[in-house]
């Protein structure tokens, strides 16, 4: 005995029955290949969402990495002038 859609879409993780991504996919609930569609559709949004995530994730980091390593040469900096030694910064280049 075939699963009804409603049951199929149930364990979706878009929601409710019969809705992924908030959109009711009625036409494609009639046919096996509407509900692989509509499991495709949430899992390719699923992926998105988690992709999106992690590149902001990453973007926060090296933004963070950023402002440490200036602080890093500024201390240097600092320490350095203390130490009574010039800043060869600009000639190591």
């Amino acid at each position: 005995m075939t699963p009804r859609p409603s049951r199929v879409l149930a364990g979706l993780p878009g929601g409710a029955a019969g809705t992924v991504g908030g959109t009711f996919h009625r036409a494609a609930v009639a046919s096996g290949e509407g509900v692989a569609a509509c499991q495709a559709e949430s899992l390719l949004k699923n992926v998105q969402e988690r992709f999106q995530t992690m590149s902001d994730q990453l973007t926060q980091r090296m933004d963070e990495m950023g402002s440490n390593i200036e602080e890093l040469q500024k201390n240097v900096s600092d320490l350095m002038t203390q130490a009574g030694m010039e800043n060869t910064d600009d000639t190591a280049h």
